[in-house]
């Protein structure tokens, strides 16, 4: 099936280059956009990430918010609004 592809679209390999963040990032972006980086189930950038983001912005500048972190701070934002909406009752 894959050499029916690769022969059918003229190409050699129907795989995916590896994705390389410093390339994307000096060759196909511009500051005022924001990446959107789609992985596959198992695939985690996030080192290649951190390491980059340190190399541009400075160890001294980088900061990191865990997703979870995030998640717990917006629940307690949450249940707070509805503390005080109970509250005032």
């Amino acid at each position: 099936m894959r050499l029916f592809v690769c022969d059918l679209l003229g190409i050699n390999d129907i795989s995916p280059e590896t994705l390389n963040l410093k390339k994307l990032y000096s060759k196909e972006t511009i500051s005022t956009e924001s990446i959107l980086i789609i992985i596959s189930p198992g695939a985690d950038p996030s080192a290649e990430l951190r390491d980059l983001a340190m190399e541009i912005t400075g160890k001294d500048r980088y900061s990191e918010v865990k997703y979870f972190s995030f998640l717990i701070i917006k629940l307690l934002k949450l249940f707070r609004s509805l503390w005080d909406k109970v509250k005032c009752k």
